[in-house]
């Protein structure tokens, strides 16, 4: 077997003890799993021994993705954060426009790209800002298998003719020679970010604890690599009982048992009728109380508590008196009529109560001679056409009533010397069997008198 084919299953071993792990843990209420993508930077951190500036080495794009799990430790914040990613590393070094003599290399580059499978295993500890959203920070090893890559070598020389040459290698060595390459490297993580319900942003900072390359030479020289970047997580599940374990704590396992063992079976007598409404019990919704077929053996209900149960309430959503059978009863306030009583009509559209162009000039009126004459008061009389039920019109007569009387009060008039009335269709301004002239009684008619 091959080193590279020997790396690889050492990864994929990895990732099913990870999967088994993922399956035989203690689930509970903060554990989650999920997976995790993110860019970065991956440059040299130092190389040990003497060598050119290193600012001559240069960093390169990282990307990494894979999958997570985080598993609580207790009800203090604390948590294992562990994650296997697939991670793209590497280093650029360029030597350009040196001097020397003819046949010495003027310019070259030397450039690494490298996948490594990252082991993460790190501590977590939150800090909750409300129920769905926390920050984070954290710090732990980080194992680097590495899995497969390339290098990319180019070179031109002063004095000489032959174009660049170029050079691409990726049948990587491991070991301990010059050119090779570690097969694991450790390093120390550094991390920290915000959670928002399952998403999660994270920011990490890689620092090598040894090296993972030693330099084409005899001298061996150590390479040693550094990371950061940024990423972005999302929870795919989490526990199965953690919606129950929100609500109640837990119990010790040997009590549940032993509590268990004590349970009977609950022997329910199909013929009984407990309440003796003619429906037994073990069909009855309401097994104590008297009730009728029509509500599972349930009382009838009294939706808007009005005393009048829904089957003889004629407004069952609005309360009303038993003599009105349940609806409101609006009655007309007694209108002392003059010569200087003055009347106003405000239409309005089928089934709608919004002011019109026409509504808005007639209360401007209404607001200007209120406050001209601080004795006047205001009646606003609401009407209906003959469609839709005795509860909807008179829901709707009050309803367009209201809409006038709170746009005059909206001008600073008094509510005391504002009246609000409605009648339905109770008083036609038309025939209601008449449909071209329904038009007259969706209306609102305004009564300003002195009181």
């Amino acid at each position: 077997m091959s080193k590279l084919s020997y790396y690889k299953t050492v990864v994929k071993k990895i990732f099913l003890l990870c999967l088994i792990l993922f399956q035989i843990a203690d689930v509970h209420a903060q554990n989650r799993f999920g997976i995790l993508a993110g860019a970065g930077k991956s440059s040299l951190s130092k190389i040990q021994g003497p060598t050119d500036n290193i600012n001559k080495y240069s960093s390169r794009t990282s990307f990494w993705g894979g999958l997570t799990g985080d598993f609580s430790l207790g009800a203090m914040g604390f948590s294992l954060s562990t994650a296997a990613t697939y991670h793209t590393k590497g280093y650029e070094f360029k030597l350009q426009n040196a001097t020397g003599a003819n046949n010495t290399i003027k310019d070259s580059s030397f450039i690494q790209s490298l996948n490594y499978v990252d082991i993460n295993l790190l501590l977590l500890k939150r800090f909750h800002l409300d129920d769905r959203t926390s920050f984070f920070i954290g710090t732990g090893p980080v194992l680097s298998v590495l899995v497969s890559g390339k290098e990319k070598s180019t070179m031109s020389y002063f004095g000489n003719t032959m174009p660049t040459t170029e050079t691409t290698k990726t049948s990587l060595q491991t070991g301990s020679a010059a050119g090779n390459y570690k097969r694991i490297y450790p390093s120390l993580s550094f991390v920290g970010g915000v959670e928002f319900s399952r998403i999660s942003l994270h920011f990490n900072y890689n620092i090598p604890l040894d090296y993972y390359y030693l330099g084409a030479t005899t001298k061996k020289y150590q390479h040693s690599m550094k990371t950061f970047g940024v990423s972005v997580g999302y929870t795919l599940f989490m526990g199965k009982r953690s919606e129950r374990e929100k609500k109640e704590p837990r119990e010790p396992k040997e009590k549940k048992e032993k509590i268990s063992t004590k349970i009977e079976p609950v022997k329910i007598d199909s013929t009984a009728d407990t309440d003796g409404d003619g429906i037994l019990d073990i069909n009855d919704k309401c097994p104590g109380h008297k009730g009728t077929a029509k509500y599972g053996g349930c009382p009838v209900p009294d939706s808007d508590g009005d005393g009048v149960n829904d089957d003889s309430d004629r407004c069952p959503l609005v309360e009303g008196p038993i003599s009105n059978y349940g609806c409101p009863e609006f009655k007309e306030p007694v209108v002392v009529v003059s010569k200087d009583t003055l009347r106003f009509t405000i239409y309005f559209e089928q089934a709608k109560s919004e002011l019109k162009t026409n509504g808005f000039n007639t209360l401007s009126e209404v607001v200007r001679l209120m406050k001209a004459n601080p004795r006047l008061v205001a009646q606003f009389s609401g009407h209906t056409d003959s469609h839709g039920s005795v509860e909807a019109n008179s829901i709707r007569a009050f309803s367009r009533a209201s809409v006038c009387a709170d746009y005059v009060a909206s001008f600073f008039i008094e509510r005391h010397r504002l009246i609000v009335a409605a009648y339905s269709n109770r008083m036609p301004a038309a025939d209601l069997n008449d449909p071209s002239m329904q038009w007259k009684n969706r209306r609102v008619e305004v009564i300003l008198y002195e009181k």
